[in-house]
C-alpha cells in the first residue's frame, strides 16, 4: 500500500509548527538580545525611563502625545516589575514582537502562508 505525503501528521501540522517555531525563535532572540547582551542600560533607555516617570496628564506637548503609548506601557511595566533590566526593556521587546507579527500578517495578505513564514524568518 502506497502512502501519500498528505497522510503524515507532520504534513498536516506544518503551518502550526512553522508558526510556533517562528514565534519561539523571534521571542527568544529578542529576549536574549535585550537582556543578555553586554552593555547594560544605555543612556537612551535612562532618558526614556525619566520621561515615562515624568508624564504629566495636565500638560501635553506634541512629543508627549506621539510617544505616549510607549511611555504608558513602560510606566506600567515599572510599576508591576519594579526597576530592573527586565522592566526597562520589556516594552521594547514586546513592541518588537508585535512588529514582527504585524510584518508576518502583512506578508501573509500578499502571498501564501508558506511564503510568508519563510520571508518573515529571513
Amino acid at each position: 500500500m502506497k502512502r501519500n505525503v498528505t497522510d503524515f501528521a507532520l504534513y498536516r501540522l506544518r503551518y502550526v509548527l512553522g508558526y510556533l517555531f517562528l514565534l519561539i525563535a523571534i521571542s527568544g532572540l529578542l529576549l536574549l538580545a535585550g537582556l543578555y547582551v553586554p552593555g547594560g542600560i544605555r543612556a537612551e533607555e535612562v532618558d526614556a525611563i525619566a520621561a515615562s516617570s515624568a508624564i504629566s496628564f495636565t500638560d501635553f506637548s506634541p512629543a508627549t502625545v506621539v510617544n505616549l503609548p510607549y511611555h504608558l506601557l513602560q510606566r506600567a511595566s515599572l510599576s508591576v516589575f519594579g526597576v530592573s533590566v527586565l522592566s526597562i526593556k520589556l516594552v521594547s521587546i514586546v513592541l518588537g514582537i508585535a512588529a514582527i507579527v504585524g510584518i508576518y500578517l502583512l506578508i501573509r495578505e500578499w502571498f501564501r502562508s508558506n511564503i510568508a513564514i519563510i520571508t518573515t524568518l529571513l
